[in-house]
């Protein structure tokens, strides 16, 4: 038995990112990041992650820890691999990290890792956090060359971006990124890699991409913030929660 066969149960992976982007811009007093994150575990969220960039980070590292120490099911930390930002995990008691890109130009918005430009810096970035005992995945491109350097540099855990499939312009194009995926996740399979597929997805791609055999998880942000806005925080992500069991469900997964 792989470890995709070991259980039939999809995790909900919520990212903090678009809270945190709206606490910036209305004052950290409106948000409670440890809140909302323990208000998303008790609605279903089986992880919390949340990205922090170098120039976040000393407004941040309060709400690092807290995080790391409140969270009860898996607090997973977003960093871009930099000598500092290791200097940083090594003082925090987080046990998950993922690995990734800035978006250009203003470098707030995570991307995915190329790792065939960048293997022997992350490769020595991955070295130094196992040592200190942490879990580590990669944000990359759902492409095999990227699988198989990740697989090459001995992580277990990938997240896939999917972030393509959102940007389909027609029934076509969405069916061609489908298929792409499909065979990333076929490609982790082999290698025994546990997959999370995450990106810019809006509610039609979650449905599509919840139903896929194979895969561990799936990280929203976006999606169920913006359901919050219209039906709350907590019901947000409860919906997202049954829509992922839903989608199992309708593809005979469970």
């Amino acid at each position: 038995m792989n470890i995709h066969q070991q259980s039939q149960l999809l995790q909900l992976s919520v990212s903090l990112n678009s809270l945190q982007n709206a606490r910036e811009n209305i004052g950290s007093s409106f948000i409670d990041l440890s809140r909302l994150a323990l208000y998303a575990e008790e609605s279903g969220a089986d992880q919390i992650g949340l990205y922090v960039s170098e120039q976040k980070w000393p407004d941040m590292e309060a709400d690092v820890r807290q995080l790391s120490q409140q969270v009860i099911n898996s607090f997973e930390l977003e960093v871009l691999p930099t000598r500092f930002m290791l200097d940083q995990l090594a003082k925090v008691p987080v046990k998950n990290v993922c690995l990734v890109s800035a978006c250009e130009p203003f470098g707030t918005q995570i991307g995915a890792i190329d790792l065939l430009a960048d293997l022997d810096h992350v490769q020595a970035a991955i070295k130094e956090l196992h040592a200190q005992a942490k879990q580590v995945s990669i944000y990359i491109l759902p492409v095999p060359e990227q699988i198989i350097a990740a697989a090459n540099v001995g992580v277990s855990r990938l997240r896939l971006d999917c972030s393509s499939l959102a940007h389909a312009t027609d029934g076509s194009e969405r069916e061609r990124e489908l298929v792409k995926i499909r065979l990333a996740v076929t490609e982790c399979v082999r290698y025994g890699i546990s997959v999370t597929l995450g990106g810019a997805l809006a509610l039609p791609e979650i449905t599509l991409l919840a139903g896929m055999p194979d895969i561990t998880q799936v990280h929203v942000d976006g999606a169920v913030f913006a359901q919050s806005l219209l039906i709350g925080w907590e019901k947000a992500v409860r919906e997202m929660t049954a829509l992922l069991i839903k989608s199992r469900l309708s593809n005979g997964q469970m």
